[in-house]
């Protein structure tokens, strides 16, 4: 995923807990399991996340936004892959 679509962070530190759960839904367990031993803040509301760490997260952890290939695709590369290899 393209870290520049991540909104601002709702926190003068970072991302709250909240609004991570928000932006990364059902994948807030990977997240945390990604955060063991860094560094967080404590906000008035909970863990604030660095943007950065943040950032890093989406841009290496997430999948790219792509529309899956059709199948006539798909066919064009096997059959470019089955041409160089006969």
């Amino acid at each position: 995923m393209d870290a520049s679509l991540l909104p601002e962070p709702d926190s003068e530190l970072g991302y709250s807990e909240h609004q991570l759960t928000g932006i990364l839904g059902d994948r807030m367990a990977d997240f945390h399991e990604y955060m063991d031993m860094k560094t967080h803040a404590f906000g008035d509301r909970g863990p604030v996340y660095y943007p950065t760490d943040v950032r890093r997260y989406v841009e290496h952890r997430l999948p790219p936004r792509s529309a899956p290939l059709s199948r006539a695709q798909v066919a064009a590369v096997l059959s470019a892959r089955d041409e160089r290899l006969s």
